[in-house]
């Protein structure tokens, strides 16, 4: 016990919890039968809190309704933290890897499963493509904002990188509409090829009959 004169304060005693931190103290003492320092609280169990009151269910409902999340919950968390997590590998990246398909070029056209894979890999890779852009726009609109009336000159590289972006973007999934897939983009590349074939490239202007 501090003397009187001791600046220090005493530190609260909480009576009535017999856990660890109450018997690692002398058998004699006044804390060991059961009045410990605050800081030794944290060595006591929830079941020994909740007999002093703390944490107590107020009626009976409640303490059943706990009871039963109790059941569920632990073999849950249980399983969880000492089987799934001690036994999943652990990855350098943070979102799921897909392996890559067949596209849709390299499918028989009565092959279903193909198709579908072409078709759910050219899904992602259009959400992907389109995170893309949506980081190049905004690349472009910070530099913009950010020069002001200087942006034509100083941000005309970002500008340039995201124009051409937003080109092959449209190049590859433009005017699919709503319900375009793997099969219609595939189509559309086909129909363009033909086109430039025999026209010249798109938005050169088309061929005179001397070339």
């Amino acid at each position: 016990m501090p003397s009187p004169s001791d600046p220090r304060p005493v530190p609260p005693r909480i009576r009535g919890c017999k856990c660890k931190g109450a018997r690692r103290l002398g058998v004699g003492s006044t804390e060991a039968r059961g009045e410990i320092p605050l800081r030794d609280w944290q060595h006591c169990g929830s079941a020994e809190r909740n007999n002093m009151g703390e944490n107590r269910p107020t009626n009976a409902f409640k303490e059943f309704s706990e009871s039963v999340i109790s059941m569920v919950d632990r073999p849950v968390t249980w399983f969880r933290e000492n089987v799934v997590a001690t036994n999943r590998p652990q990855y350098n990246w943070y979102h799921q890897q897909f392996r890559r398909v067949p596209t849709i070029d390299e499918c028989y056209t009565d092959d279903v499963v193909c198709y579908t894979e072409a078709n759910e890999q050219f899904k992602r890779d259009k959400q992907v493509d389109n995170e893309i852009l949506n980081i190049l726009r905004q690349r472009q609109e910070d530099c913009i904002i950010y020069e002001k009336n200087d942006h034509r000159t100083k941000c005309a590289h970002i500008m340039e990188e995201y124009n051409k972006a937003a080109e092959n973007w449209f190049i590859k999934y433009g005017d699919l509409g709503i319900y375009g897939d793997v099969k219609t983009a595939y189509m559309k590349q086909k129909h363009r090829l033909i086109w430039e074939r025999r026209h010249g490239k798109v938005g050169s202007g088309m061929k005179t009959d001397m070339d």
